[in-house]
């Protein structure tokens, strides 16, 4: 299949006059199980094989894709991204030269323990089950439950023509609970996930057998919290919220097409300052195991960690081949692609501040009367002007520097330069929990983290 596939590219370039072509094969299997309220929704697994062409020509992008690898398919699949390419450059208003990079070739592996295939289905099915009974015995105020198990294994081949040949295999694991209670006319809700790159080993752990009930008894708790107060508050941000700040309020500015666009708020800023020196956020696909980790970005570009602020000062953007070239800079390996059928277009992968010099206690400190909010239902990013809202899991009052009471229904609004510049300290305890990113109509796995930060003067939106 190699050799068809680089024949195919090769032709692509040289007699059918395509500036660059770039194919990406792809073979996984997909396992899905779904337990609400006590009974198995959905257990399924799927088979998904294809493969998906780019070709560039006059600054346009044609794309085609087929699940049908025969010899004369392959080469209509490349002939037909061609001529999309060539009707697309009819109408293309900015027209720019693709930079040359030199071809990298490797393999890259993950480090499984215990395979995933070898686990029975069964097997799958009762561990989903266990979370599910977990959550609806544990209280009377429990009214629905959503367990679920999610894994894809496989492989991906990209080949282009710059010379890539790259082979990267796909092992992820996730798994987590949603519990919804309701009591006397309040309905709360906890939640809880694990996930990583790997084998199954990762749904092993104590924490992966919990899910259920540790969920549950964070509902539960819920119904009896208070109202969020509202005003202006100094919050301290446990490392969940964090990196789901981070990454929606500061990355997704960060990515250079967003730049381009002209709708993101660090267009022309690199070198200036974004927040306090104590501040440093990196995307690192390459943190060994991470839901969102991965050695070569989907146009087999070899990744490294992006430093997008150093010591408060913005350091650079997300780039694709296309967004570097457009930039005259080095492409830095963020292209993905949601499987064959999707083109590659700049993601994050593990996004998080760095630690600071803080003890997490040391976080707390001199906060007289503030709000310490824990992780993130949802959240609304604007990255032209860098306006966000996040509704959090939970939070507690701080008084005199201790977490005290409970409360719900706390909601974080303000400027994300702003906050970047009035953080006041960083812990040095670092974690990260896995999730899924949405972007043009793609999703991704992707890995959100960071310590515990304080941050000044931060709207809280609450019921009192």
């Amino acid at each position: 299949m190699d050799d068809l596939i680089s024949k195919s590219v090769e032709r692509g370039v040289g007699k059918l006059g395509a500036e660059f072509v770039e194919a990406r094969f792809e073979r996984t299997r997909g396992t899905g199980v779904l337990v609400v309220d006590g009974g198995p929704r959905e257990v399924a697994g799927a088979l998904n094989a294809g493969l998906g062409v780019r070709a560039f020509l006059d600054g346009a992008w044609g794309f085609s894709a087929t699940t049908v690898l025969r010899g004369s398919l392959v080469e209509d699949t490349v002939k037909s991204a061609i001529k999309i390419a060539k009707k697309a450059s009819e109408t293309t208003k900015e027209r720019f030269k693709l930079r040359t990079i030199a071809g990298t070739e490797g393999v890259s592996d993950v480090l499984i323990k215990i395979k995933p295939q070898d686990i029975p289905m069964t097997d799958k099915v009762k561990f989903v089950l266990e979370l599910n009974k977990q959550a609806t015995s544990f209280s009377s105020k429990v009214v629905n439950v959503n367990s679920f198990l999610g894994e894809t294994i496989g492989h991906v081949t990209i080949i282009n023509s710059f010379g890539a040949h790259v082979k990267k295999e796909l092992s992820r694991m996730r798994a987590g609970t949603s519990v919804y209670v309701v009591d006397n006319g309040v309905r709360e809700r906890g939640s809880e996930v694990v996930g990583g790159t790997g084998g199954y080993e990762i749904l092993q752990s104590e924490a992966a057998h919990m899910l259920g009930q540790t969920a549950a008894e964070r509902a539960v708790k819920l119904l009896d919290a208070e109202p969020a107060p509202s005003g202006k508050f100094t919050v301290v941000m446990d490392p969940r919220l964090v990196g789901v700040f981070i990454h929606e309020a500061f990355g997704h500015a960060c990515e250079a097409d967003k730049v381009l666009a002209g709708s993101s708020i660090v267009e022309g800023k690199i070198g200036n300052k974004m927040g306090n020196e104590s501040v440093t956020a990196i995307d690192d696909p390459t943190l060994e195991g991470l839901y969102g980790s991965f050695k070569y970005d989907d146009e087999g570009i070899p990744t490294r960690p992006r430093v997008l602020i150093e010591k408060g000062v913005l350091k650079g953007y997300l780039h694709s081949i296309e967004t570097a070239s457009r930039m005259n800079v080095d492409t830095n390996g963020a292209a993905r692609a949601q499987d064959y059928s999707s083109t590659p277009i700049i993601r994050m992968s593990n996004t998080y501040i760095a630690a600071g010099g803080c003890k997490p206690d040391e976080v707390f400190e001199g906060v007289k009367h503030g709000i310490y909010a824990v992780g993130s239902e949802y959240g609304y990013v604007i990255p032209a002007n860098g306006q966000f809202t996040f509704k959090c899991e939970y939070a507690h009052l701080i008084e005199d520097g201790e977490p005290k009471g409970l409360v719900r229904d706390t909601a974080l609004s303000g400027l994300i330069l702003e906050a970047l510049n009035n953080v006041e300290a960083v812990g040095k305890d670092v974690s990260f929990e896995p999730g899924v990113c949405g972007k043009s109509g793609q999703s991704v796995p992707v890995s959100t983290g960071g310590p515990h930060i304080r941050v000044a003067n931060v709207v809280i939106g609450g019921m009192r």
